[in-house]
């Protein structure tokens, strides 16, 4: 089930928020958004994120290293996908 959320780069120099969706596949829970190379060079070496649900807000949890990961054969389209450790 794909649902919409908020991530925010908190280790940026000034705060990067995009929205993401976020999609389990095998297990794995994975949030992307359509790509966007400008996008992409401003976060592709933050690590540190904040996570927040749109749906009702109590979903929020704090996440130590932002891995990129190629989902774009899965979904069929080009994206920026993450997945996220350390979740708290």
């Amino acid at each position: 089930m794909e649902s919409n959320v908020k991530i925010s780069f908190i280790d940026a120099d000034s705060p990067v928020n995009l929205k993401m969706q976020k999609i389990t596949i095998k297990g794995t829970t994975y949030y992307y958004m359509d790509y966007d190379k400008s996008t992409y060079e401003i976060i592709k070496n933050l690590k540190k994120a904040l996570v927040t649900s749109y749906e009702d807000g109590r979903e929020k949890f704090e996440a130590k290293d932002a891995k990129f990961v190629n989902l774009d054969e899965a979904l069929n389209k080009k994206v920026i996908a993450i997945e996220l450790e350390g979740e708290k």
